[in-house]
């Protein structure tokens, strides 16, 4: 039975059931019973509601949890909110699907390295090409052309150890991957100044002034041997900056 039929037939039962019993017993007699039958009427009443909404409530349950009035419309509304939703959906999966994936800034992870056998040359490279190398990440690409640039170019493969973090085993596991075939820039060391020579890291300022004032005093160098002649310069640092040097 449909919940709106039930409601009806309900509430006119009941307005029928009260006119009769005040049509026998009368309103305003009704405060001159005594307290006995007061309460059996109030008592009637009461079991009358009660029994009312237990079977509407029965009636909410069987028809599966619809709300008490119009079923039909609510069900319609309930079909319309569905299709909503799922059409909201769609189209979001249907953006998702056509969204680009997004672009990352990580090569490194799709980076080819190189195989056994397969060289770079680090003179003549870039830092995308230096990453290539088993073992070198974006951090120690960046600190070698760096320190390239100071140098003016590597002249011994040996020379990369002298990059921060490289150490002896990092660099017996990378050399096999390098090799120098582009030459380095020199230095002419007869026209040397602070301005253009005070980044190179084998010559300090201590140097470059004692290399000037010899300069001054003596005229021109012509081999590194002249450089042992000037104070504060060791043999060692002879031995590392003579490659660089240009006597011309």
């Amino acid at each position: 039975m449909d919940a709106n039929i039930l409601a009806v037939c309900f509430i006119y039962s009941y307005i029928v059931l009260l006119m009769s019993i005040f049509e026998k017993l009368k309103l305003k007699d009704f405060f001159s019973y005594n307290e006995g039958d007061k309460r059996a009427i109030i008592l009637l009443s009461v079991l009358i509601i009660i029994c009312g909404g237990i079977c509407l409530f029965s009636e909410y349950l069987f028809n599966g949890n619809q709300p008490i009035g119009n079923s039909a419309a609510f069900a319609e509304f309930d079909k319309l909110q569905k299709n909503r939703i799922e059409a909201a959906s769609s189209d979001k999966t249907m953006e998702e699907q056509e969204q680009p994936p997004l672009a990352t800034n990580n090569n490194s992870t799709q980076l080819k390295k190189l195989a056994k056998g397969e060289v770079i040359d680090i003179n003549n490279c870039n830092a995308i090409s230096i990453k290539q190398i088993p073992g070198i990440g974006n951090e120690y690409a960046k600190r070698i052309i760096t320190y390239r640039n100071k140098l003016g170019g590597f002249v011994y493969k040996e020379q990369l150890m002298e990059v921060k973090g490289i150490s002896r085993k990092r660099y017996d596991n990378i050399s096999q991957y390098v090799i120098i075939k582009k030459g380095h820039k020199a230095i002419d060391i007869n026209n040397v100044t602070e301005a253009n020579s005070v980044s190179h890291p084998y010559l300090k300022q201590a140097h470059i002034a004692a290399i000037i004032k010899h300069i001054e005093n003596n005229g021109r160098l012509s081999s590194t041997k002249e450089l042992s002649k000037i104070p504060g310069f060791t043999s060692e640092e002879i031995n590392k900056l003579s490659p660089y040097l240009s006597f011309e």
